[in-house]
């Protein structure tokens, strides 16, 4: 994927191509078009709120350009609009707002489509601050109202009645409380709750089904305690510790002999974890959540043994790998090997079949990575002799042993391993709310939610499990709100809501979250949401400790706003902050209003926004960036993609801007990814037409044109890098301060007619 850096120059005879060229190493040589020129004049008017002024200039631009360009003629119509909705000038609006629903016929931008619907609801009725074009309040979770409370208790029993001083021991005795209530009583408007009194732990998930649904007037809440959050835990309390006996293991361990102890399943009550199962993205064992179990002490997760300790190495597979290290795997019952074997944006774990001492040579039980070998940049991992350090440990499912490098004074009591498989699966359970608890230490993914209407999470505290936090499939109506979620092996949230295929809205929010510390055990391609399906709004949260991308959208109409993301990509290279790929029909997506900073990749190329592989349509619109790329991706990046819009963003100490490859248009035609998306669903209805205008032969037409409208660039040591020929640049400001801008002085730059909410990005409190 080679970058080549060139000059733009404009395109002779072609008024609308307005490019801004400048050197890749300088903002020095920055030259403005005539026509720039004139909109800088008009913009400084409308800037010192010389209103009259200003609205001449742009209508005199407007006539003196005859933009034969509709993306350029709609940004100058959309600044008179602003003038006249200042100044009051109604009439005035109308006309232009006519003149922008006839550009809109000619397959504008989708976010362009919205923003001339929400000025023509502002001419007819006066509603204003409406529709795309505002800026979202809070989500309000309302209250319960509760009618009928059970609680449980890890001190219970299940003969008590129940209440808050005789609780209940199980949740299956209190699952069928509630059931017998809704059957015996014509209930009241509210809220039938299941309460856990005090922390609660558990080794197998709660399983609700059809049986436990709620309805809208009577929806069922699982909840933690009004006192405290009340903690469920899927670890187990390992107890039982000695030292290493010779019978223990063959793998030379002598240097550490004394300080490794060793725990036995059977002293300690565990069972039932079967052999152990890594993959990885690109493993041939499929991509999905196995149940890896994990070591705490306290709240922190133990490193599972790991050589090199930090970082990966050459391993060289099927051919002599000259380390003397090999030795003493040989004899290593469950060690796997873990790295980026083919590609630096696909990790997988292979299972070591032989070892050939005298040749050197390391052999794969298959099946093996799906992409084969190469690169070749990894580590051994759950290696006995590779203990080496405190906090160190492995595991032999065979013998059903754990061996562990203690910390120094470490008491027994905090150790765990995480046990159950999940906490929660919900299986068509409708009109649900969890709230106020703390879940922890669950191997697998703590939430899995299927086929199931109006669920709501709020308030939870989401902490080390080796899978998701939650995994949603089916259906619409889901709010995520103000739950942590930290510390997973896998990703945060996975969730595929509403039908893109039918244009089915999900009316799913995912809002005033945090997530952090990701992918520990898989770590590419399981980002803190995955998203799939149709009109999601993801808002107000905040990304940060992840080693690839925080977002990944495989959804139409989605909305991502308000967000703060930082230290992601940091391991993974080829990828975005926000990252998605190859299918050219998720269309009328939007970023816009989130703050991207130090997405820094010392190695590979890393993007705060990543449109790979034909991704088109998208809106990037008016966020900040900020030490927001890596290597030869630009901040923004666009691989292959058309139709793109990248305007009113505010760039500032990015090491590159703005980069693009291009397809061209006989791989439009001809590419694999355009074919297979294009014929997995029937894009040509009624419906698709009309929501995506500009749908209507897009193997055709505009070939790799993008637009990059009036962004701020500042103290940016490259602009661009690629072939920028057939996109359309129009009023990019470069400005080159002898001083760094941070962040807090952001506003400073922004032009009236923009509007950024900086005060309302990321978390806020309830």
């Amino acid at each position: 994927m080679t970058l080549k850096m060139k000059k733009n120059c404009k395109k002779v005879g072609i008024l609308f191509f307005l490019i801004l060229f400048l050197s890749c190493t300088s903002l020095g040589n920055v030259q403005k078009d005539y026509y720039e020129e004139k909109m800088e004049t008009a913009d400084n008017a409308c800037n010192n709120g010389d209103y009259i002024t200003a609205l001449k200039l742009y209508e005199n631009l407007l006539e003196d350009v005859k933009l034969r360009n509709k993306y350029v003629r709609a940004v100058v119509l959309f600044r008179i609009a602003f003038v006249q909705k200042e100044t009051g000038d109604l009439e005035g609006l109308k006309k232009t707002v006519s003149k922008l629903e006839k550009l809109k016929t000619y397959t504008l931008p989708y976010y362009y489509n919205k923003k001339i619907e929400d000025l023509l609801l502002f001419t007819k009725t006066g509603a204003d601050n409406i529709g795309i074009t505002a800026v979202p309040g809070k989500t309000i979770i309302p209250e319960n109202t509760i009618i009928y409370t059970v609680y449980i208790s890890s001190r219970g029993s299940d003969n008590a009645e129940g209440t808050k001083n005789s609780p209940l021991k199980t949740f299956e005795a209190a699952q069928k409380k509630i059931r017998e209530k809704r059957k015996s009583v014509t209930l009241g408007e509210g809220s039938l709750q299941i309460v856990f009194v005090d922390d609660y732990n558990i080794e197998k998930p709660f399983i609700l089904t059809a049986e436990d649904s709620g309805t809208e007037k009577n929806p069922l809440v699982i909840s933690g305690s009004a006192e405290k959050k009340v903690v469920i835990s899927g670890g187990k309390n390992i107890t039982t510790w000695r030292k290493v006996n010779p019978s223990d293991t063959n793998a030379p361990i002598e240097e550490y002999k004394n300080k490794i102890i060793v725990a036995e399943f059977e002293k300690n009550n565990i069972a039932g974890f079967g052999t152990l199962i890594f993959a990885g993205f690109s493993s041939g064992r499929g991509f999905k959540t196995f149940g890896i179990p994990e070591l705490f002490y306290k709240e922190e997760v133990q490193k599972i043994s790991s050589w090199p300790n930090e970082g990966y190495t050459k391993i060289e597979i099927n051919e002599r790998f000259n380390n003397d290290r090999i030795i003493k795997w040989a004899n290593e019952k469950e060690a796997w090997l873990h790295g980026y074997w083919k590609y630096e944006w696909a990790e997988a774990y292979e299972k070591i079949n032989n070892i050939d001492v005298e040749k050197r040579i390391i052999s794969l039980e298959a099946p093996v990575n799906r992409y084969g070998f190469g690169r070749n940049d990894g580590r051994i991992v759950n290696a006995v002799s590779e203990i080496d350090l405190p906090g160190e440990w492995a595991i032999d499912t065979e013998k059903g042993l754990i061996f562990y490098y203690p910390l120094e004074n470490i008491d027994p009591k905090n150790i765990f391993i995480s046990y159950s498989t999940g906490a929660f699966e919900i299986d068509n359970c409708n009109n649900l709310k969890i709230e106020n608890l703390e879940i922890k230490q669950i191997r697998g993914d703590i939430l899995n939610i299927k086929d199931s209407e109006n669920i709501v999470i709020y308030n939870n505290e989401l902490n080390n499990a080796s899978g998701y936090g939650i995994i949603i499939n089916g259906k619409t109506n889901h709010i995520i709100h103000s739950t942590v979620f930290k510390s997973f092996g896998r990703g945060g949230i996975e969730i595929d809501t509403g039908d893109r295929k039918k244009l089915i809205d999900s009316k799913t929010i995912i809002e005033n979250c945090s997530f952090s510390d990701l992918s520990r055990i898989d770590r590419t391609y399981t980002p803190g949401i995955l998203i799939y399906g149709m009109s999601q709004i993801i808002k107000n949260n905040v990304f940060f400790n992840i080693p690839s991308s925080a977002i990944r959208l495989e959804t139409n109409n989605v909305i991502v706003e308000l967000n703060e993301f930082y230290n992601c990509v940091f391991e993974s290279g080829d990828q975005g902050a926000v990252e998605t790929y190859a299918n050219p029909l998720y269309l009328g997506n939007i970023i816009r209003w989130n703050y991207f900073h130090d997405i820094v990749n010392k190695e590979y190329m890393a993007a705060s926004v990543r449109l790979d592989d034909f991704i088109s349509g998208f809106t990037v619109y008016e966020n900040v960036f900020e030490n927001g790329s890596s290597g030869r991706f630009g901040a923004v990046q666009v691989h292959g993609g058309k139709n793109n819009l990248v305007e009113g963003n505010i760039f500032n100490n990015c090491d590159l801007v703005f980069s693009i490859t291009t397809k061209g248009k006989r791989k439009w035609q001809k590419g694999a990814h355009v074919i297979e998306n294009l014929a997995s669903h029937d894009w040509k209805t009624t419906e698709w037409q009309n929501q995506y205008p500009y749908l209507s032969g897009i193997e055709n037409k505009y070939t790799d044109e993008n637009y990059y409208f009036d962004n701020i660039i500042i103290n940016s040591s490259r602009i661009k890098s690629g072939d920028f020929n057939a996109s359309v640049f129009f009023n990019n400001i470069a400005i080159n301060k002898s001083n760094n801008v941070v962040y807090s002085d952001i506003i400073k730059y922004l032009p009236k007619y923009r509007r950024i909410p900086i005060d309302k990005i990321g978390n806020y409190k309830n």
